[in-house]
């Protein structure tokens, strides 16, 4: 998915530095917007929220990320939308962008978890709904999967096997199997 954007910006703006950076630039700006969404919810002090958002938009991390073509700020972007959308009880959106941001990279998918342990440790409300959209999480990145290969490869990409590769390719990536001059 996050592929998609590249693709997109370099299709709208052309092979050169706006065309690689337009879409990061904007979803890292709408990050900082979630963030701040996300605080307002939570119920922190204006001070509390303001000065947190400062300090993320100023952050390298996220501020590089933000002005260079890498799949991370798409899923932290989705994340941050999935959060936002949980604290407004909207459940079933809040799974579709967590769906998104782990179509972005399978690692969007641990926000699942820590809404699953903010929902039971803090929240436990309309249980029915919540534990019916958190099914629906897996349904929808298996049902989203193969529409957005589809629109990358041009051809229809069993999700299941599709699946078995990226964490079969995730888990050949250690030091046991290659050496590196500054492996720790």
């Amino acid at each position: 998915l996050g592929k998609i954007f590249i693709v997109g910006g370099l299709f709208i703006f052309g092979d050169n530095m706006l065309g690689w950076r337009f879409f990061p630039i904007i979803l890292g700006t709408l990050c900082v917007l979630m963030f701040y969404l996300i605080c307002r919810r939570l119920g922190m002090p204006k001070w509390a929220f303001i000065c947190a958002t400062f300090l993320l938009t100023l952050e390298n991390m996220s501020f590089v990320h933000a002005s260079i073509a890498m799949l991370d700020i798409f899923m932290v972007t989705f994340m941050l939308a999935c959060f936002w959308l949980y604290l407004r009880y909207d459940y079933p959106f809040a799974v579709l962008a967590g769906a998104l941001g782990a179509l972005v990279k399978i690692s969007g998918a641990l926000v699942f978890p820590v809404i699953g342990l903010h929902w039971l440790l803090l929240r436990r409300d309309r249980p029915w709904h919540f534990f019916g959209s958190a099914a629906l999480a897996p349904l929808s990145f298996l049902l989203l999967m193969p529409v957005f290969d589809l629109v990358t490869f041009h051809k229809f990409v069993d999700p299941i096997s599709r699946i078995q590769t990226i964490i079969s390719m995730s888990s050949s990536l250690t030091f046991a199997n290659t050496s590196h001059p500054y492996a720790t």
